[in-house]
């Protein structure tokens, strides 16, 4: 029986090309293209001839996968494979082991692009992991990668300790046409505090000019330290502001907490994102300092606009971070798993999303966001703190008032008087309204702490007040529409019975089970005239 390596090359290749062919697949027709096609009035191009292949997804881990599992084989088919440039269109590196025999995997998609670069440790245990080994061989593969850069579509780096990454400057410093994600992932975040004075570029000879050409970038990812230090060592101070990326990019920023002053500090990181637009996503990013009720800078010294995610971040980060930026929302908020402390400044922004918000009974986080808020679309997940008391409070009319910082610093913190409102943009007179006005929609998931009569009474009482002053010129609007899913309350039949009365004001769609295991299935449709 022959042997592996006495087979001919062209056999040994031929089932390699075969393995290639079962391991991609023709890309979808991007639907957006269609619909755009067909909403002009025009036929949808057709599918592009050759077919644009993309890889097949697979659970496994990706050094597992083709080609990697194949080169791994031995010496002959890894030669062979460097001699087929579409099979590394992909490439994967696995820290828990040296890179070193596939850092050549590179040069054998030279005259590819759109190369996906995905860095990661196997060994996901800090007891498992060589803190020196995986910073030294992430800095390896990230040394191979540059030259390479502005050939790649995406680069992840997913390492245990956040100190092993390499240092995000290495993916600037040239201009990167095709680049859609950097990700800069850890699962720990073990840079101290105390040591970060001394991260810092000491003398001009250490500051960087970076590119400033990355047009199709829409995701950036990495930690907080990592962010921090980009700004820090490019030269140019402007950058953030002056770079080029993909239309309204995602900007993730995670795990840091911010040390009171120095170059590190909360107030340079806003200087910093306030000089870029898109959705930022802020998560676990906390103080190393008290901050419980500064003084909001007058006027403030930052604007950050674009659309907000605020995931478990502290009460202090918020406090401070409203204190010292106007946080300006295009379309979109969302806090998730936070506690929302007094917003001291009007909230804008269509849709609104509150997720696990940390609260008491009284829903004093809930209110805090709610109060200051102008948009149209609510949507209220898993938040105990959504009970009756909270409903009762939005069919309410509270009182608003100009904030003034003699007057009002010294008030009991359950003052009801609220001070942040969109009207206050043309008028500074008190006035009295429902907290979030102008909400047309509530979507409600998995929230059991109140009952639909309460519900249906604070939304009744919106309309009538609002059909009442139609003819003043009121900002108030109604609720339209109404969706409540997941975990939560059953409705009673004069629960329904109400509902279908109002079927031709109010859109309800009610799809719950309840902690009984009781399900409800309920829905209106408005009535078309």
């Amino acid at each position: 029986m022959a042997s592996l390596s006495t087979l001919p090359v062209e056999l040994h290749t031929s089932i390699l090309k075969y393995l290639l062919s079962l391991s991609r697949q023709p890309a979808p027709p991007s639907a957006e293209t269609r619909s755009l096609y067909i909403s002009m009035g025009f036929t949808p191009p057709p599918d592009p001839i050759p077919p644009i292949l993309e890889w097949i997804a697979d659970d496994g881990s990706p050094i597992s996968s083709f080609p990697f599992n194949a080169a791994s084989v031995c010496k002959l088919w890894r030669d062979i494979l460097g001699q087929i440039p579409e099979c590394w269109t992909r490439v994967t590196f696995d820290l828990a082991m040296d890179p070193t025999p596939f850092l050549d995997t590179f040069s054998w998609s030279s005259d590819q692009d759109k190369i996906e670069v995905t860095v990661f440790n196997s060994a996901v245990r800090p007891d498992e992991v060589d803190k020196e080994h995986e910073t030294r061989y992430a800095l390896i593969v990230a040394h191979a990668l540059q030259p390479h850069i502005h050939r790649c579509k995406s680069i992840t780096f997913t390492t245990v300790f956040s100190s092993s990454l390499p240092s995000p400057t290495i993916f600037f410093v040239q201009n990167a046409p095709h680049i859609e994600a950097l990700n800069l992932h850890c699962h720990i975040d073990d840079i101290d505090i105390p040591d970060l004075l001394h991260v810092y570029p000491a003398s001009e000879d250490e500051l960087l000019q970076l590119a400033t050409s990355f047009p199709e970038l829409r995701k950036l990812s990495m930690p907080g330290f990592w962010f921090m230090n980009t700004m820090l060592r490019c030269r140019n101070t402007r950058w953030p502001n002056q770079v080029q990326f993909g239309r309204f990019p995602t900007v993730d920023i995670f795990q840091f907490k911010f040390p009171v002053n120095g170059v590190y500090s909360l107030q340079n990181f806003v200087s910093y994102i306030s000089q870029m637009c898109g959705l930022f996503h802020f998560r676990d990013l906390s103080l190393a300092y008290e901050c419980d009720n500064p003084r909001p800078m007058d006027p403030r010294q930052y604007r950050i606009y674009g659309d907000f995610h605020f995931q478990s971040v502290s009460k202090g980060f918020l406090t401070h971070l409203y204190s010292i930026a106007d946080i300006s929302a295009d379309e979109f908020v969302t806090f998730e798993r936070c506690e929302i402390p007094n917003i001291k400044q009007h909230q804008n922004g269509d849709y609104l999303t509150l997720v696990d918000i940390i609260d008491n009974d009284g829903g004093h986080s809930l209110r805090n966001i709610l109060g200051a808020w102008s948009g149209s679309e609510l949507t209220i997940r898993s938040c105990p703190s959504f009970n009756d008391s909270t409903i009762s409070w939005l069919g309410s009319e509270v009182q608003y008032a100009p904030y003034d910082a003699d007057v009002d610093e010294t008030k009991d913190p359950s003052d009801a008087v609220l001070h942040y409102h969109l009207r206050f943009l043309d008028s500074s007179q008190p006035f009295t309204t429902f907290p979030a006005e102008r909400m047309t929609l509530i979507s409600i998931q998995d929230c059991s702490n109140f009952t639909p009569r309460i519900l249906r009474d604070v939304i009744q009482h919106r309309t009538t007040v609002v059909d009442a002053e139609v003819a003043t010129g009121q900002q108030k609007l109604s609720v339209e529409a109404l969706f409540v899913t997941g975990r939560g309350p059953i409705l009673t039949p004069d629960d329904r019975i109400w509902f279908e009365e109002c079927a031709a004001k109010l859109l309800v769609t009610w799809t719950t089970r309840n902690d009984e295991g009781i399900s409800e299935v309920f829905s209106t449709r408005p009535s078309v005239e």
